[in-house]
């Protein structure tokens, strides 16, 4: 799906005025647009369940990304209705690795005598990355404990990953 730099810039505005966005130039050359897309967009089609045990991360959601610079942003909903309270935590990963620099999320989650869990909790995270060769980025979370036997396990809803072209990236 190609996206035109003025639909990126409205969805750049729209995640910023959510408050989940970096600010980034989306402006790019012609010929950088007929290389590649100045913006690749997926949302995981359904929800996502975690694993009974805590510890290991699934992928919730990933996107094709050619060479180049991008800036990547995920947005999630952590839910869980058990017991004892639990904590879900995404990252983005480029090629199965954590990108050092990305800023991960952590939503505290389920019930435990008003232990100041909730039982949804938005996580979203950023990275810039630039990359030599093709590849892919994932959002990946996972949760810290395991679940107890006839509990519900925590999962993952509405989620998506934006990787966007920048302009000049100052930082």
């Amino acid at each position: 799906m190609n996206i035109s730099a003025t639909t990126t810039r409205v969805l750049l505005a729209a995640g910023l005025a959510a408050g989940a966005l970096a600010v980034v130039s989306a402006t790019q050359s012609s010929a950088q647009a007929a290389a590649s897309p100045g913006a690749i967009f997926r949302r995981a089609a359904t929800s996502v369940v975690l694993p009974t045990t805590g510890g290991p991360a699934d992928t919730i959601v990933s996107v094709p990304l050619p060479a180049g610079d991008w800036v990547l942003q995920a947005k999630a909903n952590a839910v869980y209705f058990g017991q004892p309270e639990d904590f879900v935590r995404c990252g983005i990963f480029l090629n199965y690795g954590r990108i050092p620099a990305s800023v991960g999320s952590t939503a505290h989650v389920g019930t435990h005598l008003g232990s100041g869990g909730t039982y949804v909790g938005l996580l979203s995270n950023v990275a810039v990355v630039h990359t030599t060769a093709a590849g892919f980025a994932e959002l990946m979370c996972s949760h810290d404990r395991t679940v107890l036997a006839g509990m519900p396990v925590p999962y993952i809803e509405d989620a998506a990953l934006l990787a966007t072209r920048p302009g000049v990236i100052d930082g």
